[in-house]
């Protein structure tokens, strides 16, 4: 494992807000995908496998700028294994862009981008927009559908697109599905 990270944060009065200032620099080389997730508190997430990361952010805490790039290889993610998984996100003025997330499991391959847009000074309230598309996806490698309908066969293609918003609701976060 080698990671270097260096990040600060302006507070008031010792507490933060959606204006305080962060910097924030990562490089993670040969890192494993259950240890970062135990440093981040998801210890319920069940996934492992290889993983790299650099992020480069800036801005304020409720307007992020910068750019995260993740890649994940051999790995499982909720009993499903996989080959390689990546992700490029950028952030900017008030948007979220994820311009490239790609999943390949044998001759299986998922694809995503999407924009989450929101209001200058916080992440919430916000709109999600996802565009994702899939090579044809043999249903017996799916190990959850495997386990819930043992001998299933057939195949899948996904092909589409789907929008939500998101808002914050008594300390919850709510997400409703666009019309």
């Amino acid at each position: 494992l080698s990671a270097q990270l260096s990040g600060s944060i302006g507070l008031r009065d010792w507490t933060t807000n959606d204006n305080s200032p962060i910097q924030l620099t990562l490089d993670l080389r040969n890192g494993d995908i259950a240890d970062a997730l135990a440093l981040a508190g998801q210890t319920d997430v069940p996934a492992k496998g290889a993983l790299t990361a650099s992020a480069q952010i800036g801005g304020t805490l409720g307007n992020p700028r910068g750019n995260v790039n993740v890649a994940a290889q051999n790995g499982v993610a909720y009993d499903q294994p996989f080959d390689n998984a990546t992700a490029q996100i950028e952030l900017s003025d008030g948007l979220i862009r994820i311009t490239a997330f790609d999943v390949s499991a044998g001759a299986g391959h998922v694809e995503a981008s999407g924009n989450y847009t929101h209001p200058r000074d916080a992440l919430l309230p916000g709109h999600a927009q996802i565009t994702i598309a899939s090579s044809q996806v043999n249903l017996n490698q799916i190990a959850a559908l495997r386990k819930e309908r043992p001998g299933i066969s057939g195949a899948v293609e996904l092909n589409g697109t789907g929008a939500a918003d998101v808002r914050e609701n008594h300390g919850e976060i709510a997400v409703n599905l666009a019309q």
